[in-house]
């Protein structure tokens, strides 16, 4: 799944830059300044959304982490706790 996150966020917004930046370059006949406008401002979009994605993905993975590591720390208490009991 994330997979497919990380390459929306690579191939949509170039996709869609490249396509408005050509169409801006006819329209204006500017050729190529609003093409590389569009795809630079597209990169930068790409960069960001790939940074957050990537951020929020390590957050879920230190969170499950975190969570492993106090679901055996609990696990071990219980057990020492049962075999103090059992002595």
């Amino acid at each position: 799944m994330i997979f497919f996150r990380l390459s929306a966020w690579i191939v949509a917004p170039i996709i869609l830059a490249a396509y408005l930046g050509k169409w801006l370059d006819e329209k204006y006949n500017t050729d190529p300044w609003m093409f590389l406008g569009t795809v630079a401002v597209a990169f930068t979009v790409s960069m960001i959304g790939l940074i957050k994605t990537a951020v929020e993905e390590f957050k879920k993975i230190d969170k499950n982490k975190n969570f492993a590591e106090l679901k055996s720390e609990s696990t071990a208490t219980k057990s020492r706790s049962n075999h103090k009991n059992n002595d």
